[in-house]
């Protein structure tokens, strides 16, 4: 697992330490589990996301890590 530089924040993750996807190309048992329920024990950012999204025809504006625009 890669570890960020100090200033982007730091992160702990546990996740499944196996493939993600099993012999049949499909995600792996554990991995679909740990994605409908993650597990971290901490996660600290200094500065929050700031940008904006579309999709599907909606645009999602996020500025320091705050909701600031929905359309």
């Amino acid at each position: 697992m890669a570890t960020p530089s100090t200033n982007q924040g730091n992160f702990n993750f546990n996740f499944p330490q196996a493939p993600f996807l099993d012999a049949n190309g499909r995600p792996n048992v554990a991995w679909l589990i740990w994605l409908q329920n993650p597990s971290f024990n901490s996660v600290k950012v200094a500065n929050g996301a700031t940008g904006t999204f579309t999709a599907g025809g909606h645009t999602l504006t996020i500025t320091n890590g705050i909701i600031t625009n929905i359309s």
